[in-house]
């Protein structure tokens, strides 16, 4: 990893993640786990940058995390597909965005994965559940991961991503009474 440095009026930074781990519903929950750990196995040891473009927004750090994810699945040797479009009506896929993050050949299952990186945005996290579960309704993929990282540092102190993602998760599969065949299917 390169020390931090200023290049182009940008300081940057790099990062890797240091330890990957699946949430999985119901927890202990091991059917489909070859393939969730998979794709842990691909974002273990990920490198990306950090980098703050100006003052504004209290000198926000962007993180290249996401792009770099989707990088590193898509070298994986196996159907990747970058932004792929929701089957659903245009309401409906207005309302939680029209494109996932990625869509990946599971070999272990034979069929596709819908994944979704959140990384900074807390609000987000139950849209892209939604987004998620509309790609699996739509028969576009058999499984769906949410990938974020442990947290998110911000000028009011660090975001605990990966807790708060477990808990809407949870909340959403037991205020929807979601059933156990489906939130298998998620991680």
């Amino acid at each position: 990893m390169q020390e931090p440095r200023w290049e182009d009026s940008r300081f940057i930074a790099s990062f890797r993640s240091v330890e990957t781990s699946v949430e999985r519903f119901p927890s202990g929950c091991i059917e489909y786990g070859e393939a969730f750990d998979d794709l842990a196995r691909m974002v273990d040891n990920l490198h990306y940058e950090g980098y703050i473009l100006s003052p504004r927004n209290n000198y926000q750090v962007n993180l290249t995390f996401d792009q770099c994810v989707v990088d590193q699945m898509c070298l994986a040797s196996r159907e990747c597909i970058s932004q792929p479009r929701l089957s659903a009506p245009q309401e409906v896929a207005e309302a939680v965005g029209r494109y996932a993050d990625l869509l990946l050949r599971a070999p272990q299952i034979g069929g596709m994965i819908v994944v979704e990186i959140e990384k900074a945005n807390e609000e987000k996290v139950l849209r892209d559940v939604v987004k998620m579960l509309l790609f699996l309704d739509a028969g576009q993929a058999e499984l769906a991961a949410l990938i974020c990282p442990r947290n998110y540092v911000h000028s009011g102190g660090a975001w605990r991503v990966f807790d708060t993602a477990r808990q809407v998760l949870r909340a959403f599969i037991h205020v929807t009474h979601l059933p156990e065949s489906q939130a298998k299917r998620l991680a």
